[in-house]
């Protein structure tokens, strides 16, 4: 697009969308400010990544570490808690 042109947002949200949008977009700010703590305190910012496998290695951290925050939310909590009332509800009736 060239520089003097008018960008375009297509959405599906309904309501106020300059005020959806503007808080959505405000959200970056803390993310970037938290991954930025989050490099300092692993020491990630003395680094610069431009091999390849160190790159590489730096997503797979990076996606252990969202796997494992993701198993312990509620969604996977409650599948989990499914399962132990159906394996229950199964010992008992083998019971009797």
């Amino acid at each position: 697009m060239p520089e003097n042109s008018t960008s375009f947002v297509m959405t599906n949200l309904q309501g106020n969308l300059k005020k959806t949008l503007g808080d959505l977009y405000g959200l970056r700010t803390w993310v970037e400010y938290g991954f930025r703590q989050c490099k300092q305190e692993l020491g990630w910012t003395d680094y610069r990544f431009t091999n390849f496998q160190h790159i590489e290695r730096c997503w797979e951290i990076i996606f252990c570490v969202y796997t494992m925050i993701s198993l312990n939310s509620p969604v996977f909590l409650g599948l989990n808690q499914s399962r132990q009332i159906e394996t229950e509800t199964q010992e008992n009736s083998d019971v009797d």
